[in-house]
């Protein structure tokens, strides 16, 4: 596993894969684009919206905040991106994914959320 899924893909940049492989930047682009099929930039959107995922599943932190955390610095493009990579808004996710839509209190709350 790459250090950036341990460490977590906020904490990352394009640059700093690329330092971790001691590559220029566009070698590493090149490479990385034709050993995985993704280009380092879709990687570490995707590990964001990972994230993303397990924390609308299992907080009540609102989605702005929560792109925030996982590396976004504007609202519209967390709530962009994750649409694209899941076709949900992080509040339909929520809703459908959400441990409340099971039954169960979200993190952090003894009572159901209504």
């Amino acid at each position: 596993m790459l250090p950036v899924a341990k460490k977590g893909a906020a904490q990352f940049t394009q640059t700093d894969l690329a330092a971790l492989a001691v590559l220029s930047l566009r070698s590493f682009q090149r490479r990385f684009n034709r050993v995985t099929g993704l280009t380092s930039v879709e990687y570490l959107q995707q590990l964001r919206i990972e994230k993303a995922r397990g924390m609308l599943e299992h907080s009540k932190l609102p989605a702005t905040e929560i792109g925030w955390r996982v590396g976004y610095q504007d609202g519209s493009a967390f709530g962009r991106v994750f649409k694209k990579i899941t076709d949900l808004t992080p509040g339909e996710y929520r809703r459908r994914f959400g441990v409340a839509s099971a039954g169960k209190p979200l993190t952090g709350q003894g009572k159901k959320i209504r």
